[in-house]
């Protein structure tokens, strides 16, 4: 059976190293999403998505910094290994 991990309480240092530190990114410019978009890989700055709406957008590996997400509507939105940095996200659903 293999080994449990387990996580050190009080540690401000996470079990597993982030893989976005360590990833080649490609920087993405994006101004407006459409339905099943998909971003992976990706560097997302100072986005303005204010009022978007799309259906299963899916960010895989992303690093998300100063962008506006401000009353977004993204039924259906999966994340996986998203870092968000100062972005803002009032009445998003």
């Amino acid at each position: 059976m293999p080994a449990r991990r387990q996580k050190v309480r009080g540690s401000r240092q996470s079990v597993d190293k982030p893989v976005l530190d360590s990833l080649p990114m490609l920087v993405v410019e994006l101004d407006r999403l459409t339905d099943e978009a998909r971003f992976e890989n990706a560097t997302i700055e100072r986005a303005c998505l204010r009022g978007a709406s799309a259906r299963d957008a899916v960010f895989d590996t992303c690093s998300v910094a100063r962008s506006e997400m401000d009353e977004t509507r993204l039924p259906g939105l999966r994340m996986l290994d998203v870092r968000m940095e100062k972005c803002g996200g009032v009445n998003a659903d």
